[in-house]
């Protein structure tokens, strides 16, 4: 009750702010829909949530971009520092619904991958593929001084880097949680997505706009400043990124995954939106943790009334920070007991029976 009356708190602080500043970005015509229309005090800055910006310098040359947020609790905790890893074409704010909700008890790095955010966009395909963004996110912990061991997240492109990341490094990554996964980028969904992207000779605001919308699966419920962040974001990934990004993600073959993912030791969730159209529920949940053999535990967790983008949706973001919390507590499997409030669990949480989190406004509230 109290996460949530802070949460509220949280957002009524920045709307405040949002309503209080110039809207610099906001100088386009309200009567044209095909030019952005941005809230005051936009994007949301990082130190409004406790963290701070920072850039790493990599050894190759190219700066990461990242926000982080030092542990505040007076308690000792022996919790790993937790890394999030955004999707394609995001940034670190695809987890700004979710980085309110978390407790203050370890260090919590977000970055912006290359090619994305305010990290340097290299021209070259090869920074594009999963390994070469497994290898870059290696980089920046070595600079940052993150270690010995993490515990990793990852959404979309960035669970592909994640469960790489994971198998390279296995010793490194104590618990991983992929959310919006599979064994394959180039699935029926996202080749199609590509073929419509390749032949495009430059972006729109429109285009972003009612790609980065078509993501929720309640845009009205998401409020009048994530929206447009998700699209703001996407605007400054230059259109070469979109499309080697794109690329890079399709690279990701079944034949890879099978060489790859069994090295992984890291206890893991695999979580999936019930309306995820580009990655195939058999995929994630058979053929994904069917190859997690190494892991010290895996499990599937299904995500009631969200689609591919889990942590986007008001209650999916309450879903996420609530596994955190749990399993990278080191309870995978917890019991309702732990779990339910405010989320109700379906199943046991087994391989072969998924949990499925069906979290209500209703218990949210409560």
């Amino acid at each position: 009750r109290c996460m949530f009356a802070w949460l509220k708190l949280m957002v009524s602080f920045i709307a405040m702010c949002f309503a209080s500043h110039g809207a610099a970005l906001g100088d386009k015509d309200a009567s044209d829909d095909a030019q952005p229309k941005w809230p005051s005090m936009f994007p949301c800055p990082p130190d409004v949530l406790g963290f701070t910006s920072r850039f790493a310098k990599l050894p190759d040359g190219s700066s990461m971009h990242y926000v982080e947020r030092v542990s505040l609790s007076r308690m000792q905790t022996s919790l790993p520092p937790l890394v999030l890893v955004h999707g394609w074409p995001d940034s670190w704010r695809s987890w700004l619904r979710v980085l309110p909700l978390l407790p203050d008890d370890r260090r919590i790095l977000a970055i912006d991958q290359l090619g994305y955010g305010e990290s340097s966009k290299p021209g070259d395909f090869d920074s594009y593929i999963i390994p070469s963004k497994a290898k870059q996110l290696g980089m920046f912990l070595e600079e940052v001084r993150v270690g010995p061991k993490i515990q990793l997240v990852g959404h979309s492109m960035g669970s592909f880097v994640a469960w790489q990341f994971a198998a390279d490094r296995p010793a490194h990554v104590e618990a991983l949680i992929l959310i919006g996964t599979g064994t394959t980028g180039a699935t029926p969904a996202i080749v199609a997505g590509n073929a419509q992207l390749q032949p495009l000779e430059a972006e729109s605001y429109e285009f972003i706009r009612d790609f980065q919308y078509s993501g929720f699966v309640d845009l009205a419920a998401a409020g009048p400043w994530f929206p447009p962040t998700t699209v703001y974001e996407s605007m400054r990934v230059p259109l070469y990124v979109w499309k080697m990004g794109t690329l890079g993600i399709m690279n990701v073959t079944t034949a890879h995954a099978e060489r790859v993912v069994p090295k992984i030791t890291a206890r893991t969730v695999v979580v999936r939106g019930e309306g995820d159209a580009l990655f195939p529920e058999a995929d994630s949940r058979r053929r994904l943790l069917s190859l997690l053999t190494s892991a010290e535990s895996a499990e599937f967790v299904s995500v009631a009334n969200t689609a591919h983008n889990v942590q986007w949706e008001a209650l999916g973001a309450a879903a996420v920070a609530r596994l955190i919390q749990s399993q990278f507590a080191g309870e995978v499997g917890a019991d309702a007991g732990a779990m339910a409030a405010p989320q109700q669990l379906l199943g046991s949480g087994s391989m072969l029976a998924p949990r499925t989190l069906a979290l209500t406004a209703a218990a949210a509230a409560a």
